[in-house]
């Protein structure tokens, strides 16, 4: 396995959410966020969000700057339960 050193090496993760990132629907569980770190190359953030079903309940959600990580992610982790 090669590894990218732009996945390891780049300043990808941010501490907070630009305007222009856009918001996955799909929630983030410990799995899909440890894949997005490793397989994802572009910039995204992970912010806390309130579950519509639940309001006592908070979420974690990701958001990407590119349309193409936003369609890979959805694409790997929507309907999954893990």
């Amino acid at each position: 396995m090669i590894v990218n050193p732009i996945i390891w090496f780049a300043e990808r993760q941010l501490n907070y959410v630009p305007h222009h990132f856009i918001k996955c629907p799909t929630q983030l569980t410990l799995k899909s966020k440890q894949w997005v770190q490793n397989n994802i190359s572009g910039r995204y953030a992970f912010a806390d969000g309130i579950d519509t079903s639940d309001l006592l309940r908070t979420t974690q959600n990701v958001y990407f700057e590119d349309q193409k990580d936003v369609t890979l992610y959805e694409l790997i982790w929507a309907g999954s339960s893990e």
